[in-house]
């Protein structure tokens, strides 16, 4: 690594998709003068990622490192386990990300420069693989005034050079140890979906903003969604299985909760049946799909994650599905 600062460790979560991990491994490999270490979470993944991960290790030496679950924790656990392993080096920054995001050559050092703040979050835009037009994986709502989102990006061109968004995902989520030490790991109860967003949350509620850095590019694969337009509002929803979707619906709800309270976790619930609707018209496995909806809402408004029973976190203003916001499911 160059002596540039800040230091930032690359924290990698993977389970069962040794080819796709591989690429990626690969392509950080070659851009390894941008961050000072790396670290791969292997998910107790059953194909061949541990001899794929021993290998890489044998290839970069000491500033690579892994570590092995006994058990398949999901996303969550798996950034949560990679975020305290990098708190524990001498590092500044953790860029975290998934086992199929392709960064570019160049992005991660983009984090670098302009991670001014460690207040902030900062984010590397996700790009679909494949896509000609520079489509985003994730639409990014923007923010203008610091208070609700005015517009909503979905191209890699219309994007400023930074953007203050209402949302950043685990696709190249930069965060400092400082803030890290102040809002906590991440949340390894929510397992897989939106985990990212109450990071999000944690960080925006303790002052923080939500950056979008364009210089800082990687691909993903494209997410299975479909749009469907109901009294003239946009709803932007994924295609996941019924077991997926049960966590989808529970963690919207927690979130909800731990943004603005119960009654915004009512009126998610109201949208939530509304996507119901479309999912059993639009999906496959439809006893299973509303099972699954009506399992992660009871949960969702009746539970809590232990996470959220330790920690207090103020009333926060984020108005994510306002004016001209395209709603991903």
């Amino acid at each position: 690594m160059n002596n540039c600062t800040p230091k930032i460790c690359v924290v990698i979560v993977t389970y069962n998709r040794s080819a796709d991990l591989n690429i990626t491994l690969e392509r950080l490999y070659n851009m390894r003068e941008e961050f000072f270490s790396i670290i791969v979470v292997n998910n107790a993944s059953t194909d061949d990622t541990l001899q794929l991960l021993q290998k890489h290790q044998n290839q970069w030496g000491g500033n690579f490192s892994y570590y092995t679950e006994k058990n398949n924790t999901g996303g969550a656990g798996g950034f949560y386990r990679g975020a305290l392993l990098a708190t524990e080096q001498q590092i500044d920054w953790v860029w975290m990300s998934d086992d199929d995001a392709v960064p570019e050559i160049g992005s991660i050092q983009a984090i670098s420069d302009a991670a001014a703040d460690p207040n902030n979050v900062y984010g590397s835009v996700a790009l679909s693989k494949g896509s000609a037009s520079g489509e985003l994986c994730w639409p990014l709502p923007i923010i203008n005034d610091g208070k609700t989102c005015q517009q909503t990006k979905s191209r890699y061109a219309e994007l400023s050079e930074l953007e203050e968004v209402s949302i950043i995902t685990f696709l190249g989520m930069a965060i400092s140890k400082e803030k890290l030490a102040v809002i906590g790991l991440p949340n390894s109860d929510y397992f897989i979906s939106g985990d990212d967003v109450e990071m999000n949350i944690r960080c925006v509620t303790n002052g923080g903003k939500l950056i979008a850095v364009k210089n800082s590019r990687l691909t993903h694969p494209a997410i299975p969604r479909y749009t469907i337009k109901v009294f003239g509002k946009k709803f932007s929803c994924l295609k996941m299985p019924p077991w997926r979707r049960y966590y989808d619906v529970r963690n919207r709800i927690w979130n909800a909760r731990l943004a603005h309270g119960h009654c915004s976790a009512v009126y998610t619930c109201v949208s939530l049946l509304l996507r119901s609707i479309f999912t059993l018209t639009y999906e496959e496995y439809r006893i299973a799909q509303i099972k699954s909806y009506a399992k992660g809402m009871f949960h969702g408004l009746f539970t809590r994650s232990e996470r959220h029973n330790q920690i207090k976190i103020l009333p926060v203003l984020m108005n994510q599905t306002k004016k001209n916001q395209t709603v991903d499911n």
